[in-house]
């Protein structure tokens, strides 16, 4: 009995590390449906007038740690600070999948 409670212990911590890493890894369609308030402003290929690049194509790694320092302030751009401040991590992750799977212009 003892051994087959740890067989079931085991496969549910398995199942639910497969499921931590499934979700950690970023929903592309999810990005595509949050990247709607960001396509207002981050048009396909910048606006250099404006000052605000293009995020198409940008590397999950990257966008993630401009995003994370938007949200603790370490980025100054209150725009930016406010938008970063209202994502979780996994819409954070979705919108960083989404923006790297586009091609860059």
């Amino acid at each position: 009995m003892r051994y087959l409670n740890m067989v079931r212990c085991i496969a549910v911590a398995g199942f639910l590390l497969g499921f931590a890493h499934a979700a950690s890894a970023g929903d592309v369609e999810y990005g595509a449906y949050l990247a709607a308030e960001c396509a207002s402003c981050h048009r396909a290929g910048g606006d250099d007038e404006r000052q605000i690049p293009a995020i198409a194509g940008l590397e999950e790694e990257t966008f993630l740690t401009v995003m994370q320092a938007y949200k603790s302030k370490t980025l100054e751009n209150i725009a930016m600070q406010t938008i970063a401040s209202g994502l979780d991590e996994e819409q954070l992750a979705a919108l960083a999948a989404y923006f790297a799977s586009l091609p860059t212009e």
